[in-house]
């Protein structure tokens, strides 16, 4: 009879603390045993089911320990039984079979979260990068308004921080309202648009240049 060549650990038990029908240690040289393969199947299947729970009680990290680990006895067993009488070489046949079926579902399976993951990525850079161009294009919009102002009644526009947020309300509406802003809410809006403290004195004449006005 066969034996292993490697030892397989049993996989460490999950964070949740939830029974995953742990399969047992094979050690080194230990006999080949289909028993094993339910075993670790049996694991993996567990660890699926508790991965896609509603309150998911497995991480997929530990979904792909017992998936490898599945793999790795499958594997051991389809090339360990190499003569014999019929009945082991229709199970290597059989082992065979089912690990080349096992290779395809995880190389589908890897390609498609792959996939997915790359599809998210882009689509999350795309509007990242989106967002990024429509907070330009505002704040220089925004500072082409504010730099044609020549009257107090004119009216003025608020820039977007890095956030891409406009400053909270009330909000100076004219040049006049910007001149007459209390000093304090000088202060609020020089922070809120990540502006390194000035000196008091110059602290709205900082501001008015931010916002491009004269």
């Amino acid at each position: 009879m066969a034996n292993y060549q490697t030892a397989h650990p049993a996989l460490p038990p999950l964070v949740s603390g939830v029974n995953d029908s742990p399969a047992v240690e094979i050690a080194d040289g230990a006999p080949l045993n289909d028993g094993d393969i339910e075993a670790a199947r049996r694991q993996t299947k567990r660890r699926r089911a508790l991965f896609e729970a509603t309150n998911r009680r497995a991480t997929e990290d530990e979904v792909q320990q017992a998936v490898k680990r599945e793999f790795c006895v499958v594997a051991e067993n389809a090339t360990g039984v190499v003569a014999g009488p019929p009945w082991a070489i229709q199970l290597r046949n059989d082992l065979r079979n089912e690990l080349r079926e096992f290779r395809n579902e995880f190389r589908n399976e890897f390609r498609n979260e792959l996939g997915n993951e790359l599809r998210e990525f882009r689509n999350e850079l795309g509007n990242e990068f989106r967002n990024d161009l429509r907070n330009e294009l505002h704040n220089i919009r925004a500072r082409l308004v504010n730099l044609s102002t020549t009257e107090a009644e004119d009216t003025i526009e608020l820039l977007r921080n890095a956030a891409n947020a406009l400053p909270p309300a009330p909000l100076p509406a004219t040049r006049l309202e910007l001149d007459n802003l209390p000093n304090a809410r000088v202060v609020n809006l020089l922070a809120f648009y990540g502006l390194a403290n000035a000196p008091v004195a110059t602290q709205r004449r900082r501001l008015k240049r931010f916002l491009g006005v004269k």
